[in-house]
C-alpha cells in the first residue's frame, strides 16, 4: 500500500536545504516544509541538533497521522570502511525493504551504501580517537546526534521508523574543537568563531569539513527525492 503520509526530520537546514529545492516544497514555518505528490503528502520538520530537539519534534511531527517518520541527514564514520558522501542504513529499525531501497538507489547513483548500526551521541565528536573508541565500544560504524531519541519516540508511539544518512566525517577525521560551540540550529555563534580564531589547526579542518559537507548534502538530496518518487 503506499504511504500517503511520510514525515522527514532532517537536523539543520544545511543539510535539508537540496531536498527542499529539489521538491519544490513550501514553507508552513520556519522549520516546517511541505508538498504534495500523487497519492503521497510529504512533510519535512527540521528538527535541530540533539536529543532534546529531534524528541520534541519527533513528537510534533509524528501527531500527524503520518504513516512512516524517516530520520536522515549527516553522520560521522566510526568504522574506516566509510569515506565521505556514503549512504549509511540504520539496521537497529529500519525495514529491510526500505535499506534494500536505499542500496539500490546508492547503487544507481554510484554512491558508497553501507548497513550497520548508527550510535547516537550526545556531544559531537571531534576528535578521531573518540569515534574509534565509541565504535569499537557499540559496535556501530556511523554516529549522529538524534538517533535515539527519534526511535524511542516511533516506538512508545507505534510509527513505522527509518533512517539514512551521508558520511560527513571519516572515522580518522579530526574536526574542528570549535564545534563544541555550535547551536542547536547548526549555526555557528561568536564563541564558535572566536575559538576558531584562536586554533590555526581548526582552520584546516573547518575548510575539509565544509568540502565533505558539499558532498554528503548532494548524495543525500539524490538519494532522498529518488526514495520519495519510488
Amino acid at each position: 500500500m503506499p504511504l500517503q503520509k511520510i514525515g522527514i526530520l532532517i537536523p539543520t537546514p544545511r543539510e535539508a536545504r537540496g531536498f527542499i529545492a529539489a521538491m519544490k516544497m513550501q514553507p508552513c514555518d520556519a522549520e516546517t516544509y511541505v508538498c504534495r505528490l500523487p497519492g503521497t503528502t510529504v512533510i519535512l520538520q527540521v528538527c535541530g541538533i540533539g536529543l532534546n530537539n529531534a524528541r520534541r519534534q519527533a513528537n510534533r511531527i509524528a501527531g500527524q497521522g503520518i504513516d512512516l517518520l524517516l530520520l536522515a541527514g549527516f553522520c560521522g564514520g566510526l568504522d574506516a570502511g566509510l569515506a565521505v558522501g556514503d549512504l549509511v542504513a540504520d539496521n537497529q529499525s529500519s525495514d529491510p525493504r526500505f535499506s534494500g531501497r536505499v542500496a539500490a538507489i546508492a547503487a544507481s547513483r554510484n554512491i558508497g551504501f553501507h548497513l550497520g548500526g548508527i550510535q547516537t551521541s550526545p556531544v559531537v565528536l571531534w576528535r578521531a580517537e573518540d569515534k574509534t573508541r565509541l565504535g569499537q565500544e557499540s559496535g556501530a560504524i556511523a554516529v549522529d546526534m538524534e538517533g535515539g531519541a527519534v526511535r524511542d519516540v516511533c516506538r512508545m508511539r507505534n510509527v513505522p521508523y527509518c533512517s539514512f544518512r551521508t558520511v560527513s566525517d571519516t572515522a580518522r577525521q579530526d574536526l574542528p574543537s570549535a564545534m563544541r560551540h555550535l547551536t542547536a540550529e547548526g549555526k555557528a555563534n561568536l564563541r564558535m568563531w572566536i575559538a576558531l580564531a584562536c586554533n590555526p589547526r581548526d582552520w584546516f579542518r573547518a575548510r575539509r569539513l565544509l568540502a565533505a559537507a558539499r558532498i554528503a548534502e548532494r548524495h543525500l538530496t539524490a538519494a532522498l527525492v529518488d526514495w520519495i518518487h519510488e
